[in-house]
Formats: structure tokens, C-alpha cells, sequence
């Protein structure tokens, strides 16, 4: 009996990069969150920036091949704060047959915030990584490699990190990412009752979600009690040897992008989120 939430639940975390005053707000983090009740897994889904899709049509806009950070900057032009996360969602569901039950959104200066609310998290930083940190002008101090805490400022930067070395890219900074959230989850399940509580009241008002108040207060009354023995695995779409590298035209730029092997990934996608055995 897996209640009201079910067996498997795929929440859509997004990190963009909206400014005040600024046009764009493109998802520059998406990870998929699958939790798995009867496994007790937690399994995160890095879909990078540059994977080239078919985006949906939506609200009367008829759309073609584009990147699929697009999708969620088109839909909050068109359908306002939620339309992003529901052009996002058609998107992952049209190509690759995953259905998301709820998206939730943070933007930088909100990472920030949450992360200093936890009082840092520790991550174990390459000799690159340090040297990297220690330049950034938004950190303070010098970091050295090795297990290192991170404030909000230092926790966003190594997130969003692809250039500490020639050959960093955004496989990279995505992997750095998912490590943060494993980090964040190692941080709460160590906490007490009352402490999860003090913090939730901190997180809550700074994201914009598809939630109401029921479906929260039900994740957390489901979900919670999995934390002490919850099962972290990593993965990425496209998936490693199912996407060729190419130039494409967009908006009259060549333009580098991931093209996927849209049935490979399916499958894989399909085996850890809507319990299909379609791929080992």
C-alpha cells in the first residue's frame, strides 16, 4: 500500500537563471527526481542544457527541433510563472515518455539562501576544483583539495563550474550538481524533527512549484521516514553512447547541440521512472 503518493514519484527540479529585468529564463539545471518506494531509491536524471529535442506545441505556438532548456523560457513567456514547468514536462513526456507528477523551481540567490540555512554542505574538492573556487570573485577565502564546506556562494559556484579545466565541460558540471543534492540529503537526514521543520519554513516561500499545500504536506508525511536508509543512484540524458555531437543552424547561429538517440534513451528513462524493464 504506497498510499497517495504511489510506488514511483517523478518530481522536475529546475535551477535557472533569471534576473530582475531580464527577458530569458532559461532552466540552466534540470534533474529529474525519481523516488522509488519500494526500492527506497532516489535516483537523479541530469538532462544537459544542449540536448536537441522536438519541444511541444504549446498554447497555440507551433514549435520544432531547439535545446531543451528552451522549452521552459517558452513557456513561461506563454503560459506565465507555471507555463515553463508544463512546456517542460510535455517536452520530457513527447520524447522520451515520462510522465512528471510535480516540478519545483529555485533560482540562484535561492540556492544561496538554503544552503546557508543548513549551515554548509561538505564536499571533497580536486586540486582543479580549489584552484577554481579560490579565483572565483564570489567566494571568499581559499579553498584547498580535499573535504571542503561550502557556504551558498561557494555550493553555487562549484554547481555551476564546466571551465576548471580544458577538458571540463557539462557532463561534468552536471555530475558536480547531483552531488550537491546527495550532499543536501545526507545534510537533512541527519537532522532532527524539529529541525527539518525550521528549515522547510525557510525553503518553502523562496520556491515557485505546481504543488498546492495538500500535495506537500502529504510528500512530507510519505516521504520522510525513507531519508535514514534512502539510496542515491546518478544518470544522465542522453545516456553515454546514445547522442552524436553536431552543428545545427538555430536562429541562424551554427550552434553545437546533443542529438539523442531518442528510443535508447526512452528506454533507459522509461526503466527508472515508469517501471518498465525494457533496458538493464
Amino acid at each position: 500500500d504506497y498510499s497517495k503518493t504511489g510506488k514511483i514519484i517523478n518530481i522536475m527540479l529546475v535551477g535557472q537563471n533569471y534576473r530582475d529585468g531580464e527577458y530569458s529564463k532559461l532552466s540552466d539545471t534540470m534533474i529529474l527526481c525519481t523516488i522509488n518506494r519500494e526500492t527506497n531509491t532516489l535516483t537523479l536524471t541530469s538532462f544537459l542544457r544542449d540536448l536537441y529535442v522536438k519541444l511541444p506545441n504549446y498554447k497555440g505556438h507551433t514549435c520544432g527541433q531547439q535545446r531543451i532548456n528552451v522549452a521552459y523560457n517558452l513557456g513561461w513567456h506563454w503560459g506565465g510563472e507555471l507555463g515553463g514547468m508544463e512546456m517542460l514536462s510535455q517536452c520530457i513526456y513527447e520524447n522520451f515518455g515520462v510522465e512528471i507528477d510535480h516540478s519545483v523551481e529555485i533560482n540562484f540567490d535561492d540556492f544561496i539562501q538554503l544552503i546557508d540555512a543548513m549551515g554548509g554542505i561538505e564536499i571533497e574538492l580536486s586540486e582543479t576544483e580549489a584552484t577554481y573556487l579560490t579565483k572565483d570573485p564570489h567566494n571568499e577565502g581559499e579553498f584547498e583539495a580535499g573535504l571542503a564546506t561550502l557556504d551558498g556562494d561557494s555550493a553555487l559556484a562549484y554547481a555551476r563550474m564546466r571551465k576548471s579545466t580544458p577538458d571540463d565541460n557539462d557532463f561534468k558540471r552536471t555530475e558536480r550538481q547531483k552531488k550537491v543534492i546527495s550532499k543536501i540529503v545526507d545534510k537533512v537526514r541527519g537532522m532532527s524533527l524539529s529541525e527539518m521543520n525550521a528549515l522547510l519554513k525557510t525553503i518553502l516561500p523562496m520556491v515557485i512549484t505546481d504543488m498546492s499545500n495538500e500535495d506537500i504536506t502529504t510528500y512530507m508525511v510519505e516521504l520522510l521516514p525513507m531519508l535514514v536508509d534512502l539510496k542515491i543512484e546518478s544518470h544522465q540524458c542522453p545516456a553515454e553512447g546514445t547522442y552524436s555531437g553536431q552543428m545545427v543552424d538555430i536562429g541562424g547561429y551554427p550552434s553545437g547541440v546533443l542529438v539523442p538517440n531518442l528510443q535508447k534513451n526512452r528506454e533507459l528513462l522509461m526503466a527508472i521512472a515508469e517501471e518498465t524493464e525494457t533496458a538493464e
